[in-house]
């Protein structure tokens, strides 16, 4: 399991978008709740590279607001491990 933390104004602009989308009918006791699921499907069109294999993720929050940073920077080879990084990271397959 992994944890990351939300910079400060992550947090506050996460807080902003949690108050607005309450729904009092989805809730459980009054309280808000969900949860976001992240994953990364990819492939590679060459050797990996040593080192990190940086992946981000950003959440769309509307148009007019852009992106949302959910996570930046996060090195695949450290969070899936070198024993089953070709599995989970294999060479892509051309159509």
């Amino acid at each position: 399991m992994a944890a990351y933390r939300l910079n400060a104004a992550d947090v506050l602009e996460l807080r902003r978008l949690q108050a607005g989308n309450r729904d009092p009918a989805q809730s459980i006791k009054g309280q808000a709740h969900g949860e976001i699921g992240i994953s990364a499907d990819a492939c590679h069109t060459g050797a990996l590279p040593a080192g990190p294999i940086l992946t981000s993720t950003y959440l769309l929050v509307n148009v007019a607001e852009g992106y949302l940073p959910v996570l930046e920077d996060i090195d695949l080879r450290t969070e899936i491990g070198e024993k089953d990084l070709t599995g989970k990271l294999p060479a892509c397959v051309a159509n």
